[in-house]
């Protein structure tokens, strides 16, 4: 009967096994032991693959990326200054789950209205019961809290996510499962030749990951309408449509 049918993606179950099994360790485990880890190396195995599946999502890819995210205020804030002046502020408090960002290049946000901010602990903004400071959108060249709501309503970022495990595409999960497991094997037995053995998969599983996910795009001036109407060539590749983001507003 064959064996190799209604493959579905890596589970975290596989992944933790297949750990396990790269340095020699006795029979796969069940579900049971890995939703309440008692043997050291299953927890050892669960902690190397959390930490490596932050690290790599921290690096941004496709499938936990946004671009031009709309963050709205969730507070107001009167802040007076040294010299005594009151600004009425919006208070902006990071996305649940977001590890990294960047500032979107919109005009709302060029020139002048460029905001030059941080996710820090807010110095006089506080929420709860009982109050407290709270991570938030922090103006760092006027260091406050937060930014006048005469200037925006909205602040825009370049967002990257954490995602569970579950939620990953297969190559994330293949490229966080072979380096976990070198830095797993490492840590466990030290063993050169094994460590030597995965570091060669984990490079080919990145290799795979980048040209699935990685945000680096393809961009050419062939590749556009305008250019093909000026040359008269074809309106559509042997390799498949134009990049249709380089040619918005264009009417063939």
């Amino acid at each position: 009967m064959p064996q190799i049918v209604n493959l579905a993606p890596t589970t975290e179950l596989e992944a933790v096994n297949a750990m396990l099994a790269a340095i020699g360790e006795g029979a796969p485990i069940l579900q049971a032991e890995l939703d309440t880890p008692s043997l050291v190396t299953v927890q050892m195995a669960v902690s190397a693959l959390r930490d490596v599946t932050r690290e790599v999502q921290s690096m941004g890819w496709r499938f936990n990326s946004e671009f031009g995210l709309e963050v709205a205020p969730t507070a107001q804030l009167n802040w007076t200054d040294s010299a005594g002046v009151t600004t009425p502020l919006h208070i902006y408090k990071p996305p649940a789950g977001l590890v990294a960002f960047d500032i979107t290049e919109v005009p709302e946000q060029s020139g002048s209205s460029y905001v030059d901010t941080e996710i820090r602990k807010s110095k006089v903004y506080q929420e709860g019961n009982p109050l407290a400071k709270v991570l938030v959108f922090y103006d760092r060249e006027h260091n406050r809290d937060g930014f006048p709501q005469a200037d925006r309503s909205y602040l825009y970022i370049n967002a990257v996510f954490l995602a569970d495990f579950s939620d990953m595409p297969e190559t994330a999960r293949r490229y966080c499962v072979t380096r976990a497991t070198r830095r797993f094997v490492a840590n466990s037995v030290g063993s050169r030749e094994l460590v030597g053995l995965t570091e060669r998969d984990e490079l080919f599983a990145l290799r795979n990951l980048k040209r699935d996910q990685g945000n680096e795009d393809n961009f050419s001036i062939f590749a556009s309408y305008e250019t093909f109407a000026h040359l008269g060539w074809p309106r559509r590749l042997p390799g498949g449509v134009i990049e249709n983001r380089k040619t918005r507003g264009y009417t063939p």
